[in-house]
C-alpha cells in the first residue's frame, strides 16, 4: 500500500491490448497513463517520471517481471542513505521461461569484483547500463534534471551513466530483484535490425563517449 505503481501505455495496438478490460484500472495504487505518441521507452519513462511522488524510483519494462522477494528487498533498503541501490537480476526466455543469458555480466561482475571494491564501483556506475534493477532516489534525479533520451533504442544508456557518475553514495545488493526476459523481436534482441536503429544507437554511443571524455572516465 505504500508503493505507487505507474503504468505508461504509449500507443499499444488495440488488436493486442483489450483496453475495455485493462488490468488494474480500478486499483487505487495503480496510475495508468495512456499516451498516443508512440515514441518509445525513453519517452514513456519520462512521462512516468513526471507523475512519480515517492522517495524511490524503480523502472520495469513491460516484458520483465519482479521476483517474489522484490517487495521484501525494497522494504529492506527503503531507509538507505544511498542515491542508488543496485540489485542482481535473473533472466529467462519469454517463451519457455528457461534461464537465459542477460544476467551473466552482472553475476560475473559481482563474483569477480566482490573483494575489489574499486572495480565493482566502476562497474556499477558505468557498466550497469540499464535503468531497471535499481532503486534510484527520486530527489537525486529531479534535483539534477536527469531524464531519458527519447530515442527508440538505447534510450537508457545516458541516464544510467549520468546517474551512476553523479551519485554521491551507492550500494549493492547481490540478491536478485527482478527477471528480465529474452524475447524474439524485442529491441534488445534486434538493436541493429534497421538502418534507423543502427544510426540512433550510434548517436547514443557517441554521446556517451563524449560524456566519458568530458569527465575523464576510462571505461575498461
Amino acid at each position: 500500500n505504500d508503493i505507487q505503481v505507474i503504468v505508461v501505455d504509449d500507443a499499444s495496438d488495440p488488436q493486442v491490448v483489450d483496453f475495455e478490460r485493462y488490468r488494474s484500472l480500478a486499483d487505487e495504487h495503480v496510475e495508468i497513463i495512456f499516451t498516443t505518441e508512440g515514441l518509445g521507452a525513453g519517452y514513456a519513462r519520462n512521462v512516468g517520471l513526471g507523475h512519480a511522488r515517492g522517495k524511490w524510483l524503480m523502472f520495469l519494462d513491460s516484458d520483465d517481471f519482479l521476483l517474489p522477494s522484490a517487495l521484501e528487498l525494497i522494504d529492506r533498503y527503503s531507509a538507505s542513505e544511498s542515491d542508488i541501490v543496485y540489485f542482481n537480476i535473473k533472466s529467462c526466455y519469454s517463451d519457455t521461461m528457461l534461464p537465459a543469458w542477460r544476467h551473466e555480466k552482472f553475476q560475473a561482475a559481482f563474483a569477480n569484483y566482490t573483494a575489489q571494491s574499486g572495480q565493482l564501483d566502476k562497474f556499477l556506475r558505468y557498466g550497469y547500463c540499464e535503468p531497471w534493477g535499481k532503486l534510484i532516489r527520486r530527489s537525486f534525479v529531479t534535483s539534477n534534471g536527469f531524464t531519458f533520451q527519447e530515442s527508440k533504442v538505447a534510450n537508457d544508456y545516458m541516464f544510467s551513466m549520468q546517474t551512476g557518475h553523479a551519485a554521491s553514495k551507492i550500494e549493492l545488493c547481490t540478491e536478485a530483484l527482478l527477471c528480465v526476459t529474452v524475447r524474439s523481436g524485442s529491441l534488445t534482441s534486434d538493436h541493429f535490425g534497421s538502418d534507423e536503429n543502427t544510426m540512433n544507437k550510434l548517436k547514443v554511443f557517441i554521446g556517451v563517449q563524449k560524456f566519458f571524455d568530458e569527465n575523464r572516465i576510462k571505461r575498461e
